[in-house]
């Protein structure tokens, strides 16, 4: 009795790097997460943001290296701030003869957006965008500025 096996092509996902001959497990995982999801191409645009909070205000930071007034749309409605952006690509492709080596700046659009439990005064907010950094000042309303106050703890 003999059996006939073939060995059947498998097509590539574009989110598992192809296998080599002898690859041990741990270089294949490895460089199933390096590729897939740590590349700039994977994570595309995500700005870093710090969210604090005073007794008067709320205030947001974000990273937006390269990016202009006019590249930013701020909303807030219902309690929510909306950050929208997009970064765009800037290589040059009007010389031939240029050829990139590494290119690890991401562009393209984003999208992040903050709840806010407390009220905020919506006709106070400000946003100042300088130095690649964006700060969005959030103040309380008074009435929210009111509820706050210090719990003595007692010792015994």
């Amino acid at each position: 009795m003999s059996t006939n096996l073939t060995r059947r092509s498998l097509r590539r996902s574009p989110f598992l790097p192809a296998l080599e001959p002898g690859d041990g497990i741990e270089n294949r995982l490895r460089r199933f997460f390096d590729d897939a999801f740590m590349s700039p191409e994977a994570l595309g645009v995500v700005p870093a943001v710090d969210v604090s909070e005073t007794p008067q205000e709320y205030t947001c930071l974000l990273e937006l290296p390269g990016l202009k007034q006019k590249d930013i749309e701020l909303d807030f409605e219902n309690g929510v701030l909306t950050i929208k952006g997009e970064k765009r690509d800037e290589r040059e492709t009007s010389d031939p003869e240029k050829r990139f080596h590494v290119w690890e700046r991401s562009y393209g659009s984003f999208q992040r957006s903050f709840t806010f439990a407390d009220k905020v005064d919506q006709a106070k907010i400000m946003a100042e965008l300088k130095d690649g950094v964006l700060t969005i000042h959030l103040p309380k309303t008074a009435e929210e500025k009111a509820k706050t106050h210090k719990i003595e703890i007692a010792v015994k």
